[in-house]
């Protein structure tokens, strides 16, 4: 089928300086996810890495993947889209500061064990005997497209408990798993960030960190997005004769620059954390690039979109 050209034009010939300037930006985000590679490879590189640096390494490549996304998105006009890729890069920013704040080790553990914990209740859930089974099989059989079908049953699922148990069972992990089990007695569901009388939720995870006008700015902006509720605002309109009009999708949206500021506004604060904790002998090496990278930001403020 051909693409109805008021809804979704695909064509990047209307607006040169549009999508010269989307190819630009995505350039730009690009350019984070290569300053943040090597910060990467400087992670891996560090002799006899502790196991306490793999939560922080993962989350960090977990937050340039999704800058990665952003990138593509970017250079195709697909701008609203970011905002689902920006909150889960939020998330791990807000992850990254909590371990590198303070007491690293407990709480890079802590979330082991809660992962650990995590895949315990996927195993019970598909195992095929246990309580969790039962009531996951309750609900499959009410379900609207998968009651005539059988439920999964993962594969080797004895042999993962058994692994799954040493994990919790192992002297290493013996004092985490504990304080999970406590505090599960007052928090039924804990995140990982909530062992050792840590924040409950994300929200406070924030506002522990200090960064409350980012959760109540940016991230619940992005939750509209990430739950697909923000279907009014820039999304339709009314004519002067009183009919619906949907904007376009991939129609030129200024706020291409908002997502690239966010992206490297965020990437400064993660980058620097990392290194002034990890590799402070480096932080002229960032400066550096942060001189070179700035120039561009700032010349965004210049910028003007118009619509095709």
């Amino acid at each position: 089928m051909e693409p109805i050209d008021e809804f979704i034009n695909r064509s990047n010939s209307k607006n040169e300086i549009y999508y010269q300037l989307l190819n630009d930006l995505g350039n730009c985000i690009e350019e984070i996810v290569n300053f943040g590679s090597n910060i990467v490879s400087w992670i891996m590189q560090i002799p006899q890495a502790k196991d306490d640096e793999i939560p922080c390494l993962l989350f960090l490549r977990n937050f340039l993947d999704e800058l990665d996304g952003i990138s593509i998105l970017i250079k195709y006009s697909s701008i609203d889209t970011c905002n689902n890729l920006l909150r889960t890069a939020l998330e791990n920013f807000f992850y990254i500061e909590y371990i590198l704040e303070k007491n690293s080790y407990d709480r890079s553990m802590s979330f082991f064990v809660w992962n650990t914990f995590r895949n315990k209740k996927l195993y019970h859930r598909f195992d095929g005997i246990s309580k969790e089974y039962k009531l996951l099989l309750t609900s499959w059989q009410k379900d609207k497209f998968l009651k005539n079908s059988q439920p999964i049953v993962i594969p080797d699922l004895a042999q993962l408990k058994i692994e799954n148990k040493n994990l919790l069972d192992h002297p290493m992990y013996k004092p985490y798993t504990i304080e999970y089990e406590r505090t599960k007695k007052t928090i039924p569901n804990p995140e990982w960030y909530s062992l050792f009388d840590g924040p409950k939720n994300i929200q406070e995870l924030a506002n522990n960190l200090n960064y409350q006008i980012f959760y109540e700015i940016l991230y619940r902006n992005w939750s509209a997005s990430a739950h697909g509720t923000n279907i009014l605002d820039g999304k339709a309109s009314r004519t002067n004769d009183n009919k619906l009009a949907l904007y376009q999708i991939r129609m030129p949206n200024k706020k291409c620059i908002e997502v690239t500021q966010y992206c490297f506004n965020l990437s400064l604060i993660i980058f620097k954390s990392i290194i002034n904790k990890k590799f402070p002998d480096r932080i002229e090496t960032y400066n550096q690039w942060y001189l070179k990278e700035s120039k561009f930001i700032l010349s965004l403020s210049d910028v003007k979109i118009t619509k095709i």
